[in-house]
């Protein structure tokens, strides 16, 4: 508060706040299944299509980019939600405990080179995509279904 801002506008300007945040923009309920989801099936089908030797190859491989697609977009819609909704939650370590952004940190790359590590051992670069897709899926539905509580209990 500035020496020039009556205190009546101050408290206004604190209110205002604090409804916006009261009514801000969660991550909706279906949110981290659908994050989830559309990783294990989008990878899956992308893997199946690298795996398969025949005509259903396009398809396969056509309906994993589109679910690889829905997924983005469904982050995007939801980012762009809370974007509009005027209020973000803070990315320090006040509002996320520090555990979740230390398991954030190592999760993601620990995926992939698992990931990698099956591709090496089966030779297919299909079973890395399918093996990619599961663990995505599995630690994304769970990290923000975990992340959506917490907040949700604060």
């Amino acid at each position: 508060m500035s020496s020039e801002t009556p205190p009546t506008a101050a408290l206004d300007a604190a209110r205002t706040a604090q409804r916006a945040a009261i009514g801000a923009a969660r991550v909706p309920a279906w949110f981290p299944a659908v994050a989830g989801l559309t990783y294990v099936a989008g990878f899956g089908l992308l893997g199946a299509a690298a795996l398969t030797h025949g005509g259903g190859r396009p398809a396969l491989a056509a309906a994993g980019a589109v679910l690889c697609v829905l997924n983005i977009v469904a982050f995007a819609l939801v980012a762009g939600r809370a974007v509009r909704a005027g209020v973000l939650p803070r990315s320090s370590g006040s509002t996320v405990p520090a555990q979740w952004v230390w398991v954030s940190g190592w999760l993601v790359p620990t995926e992939i080179l698992l990931a990698g590590l099956v591709w090496l051992v089966t030779r297919e670069v299909g079973w890395g995509c399918v093996a990619l897709g599961v663990l995505l899926g599995i630690s994304t539905w769970w990290r923000m279904s975990a992340l959506r509580q917490h907040v949700a209990a604060r």
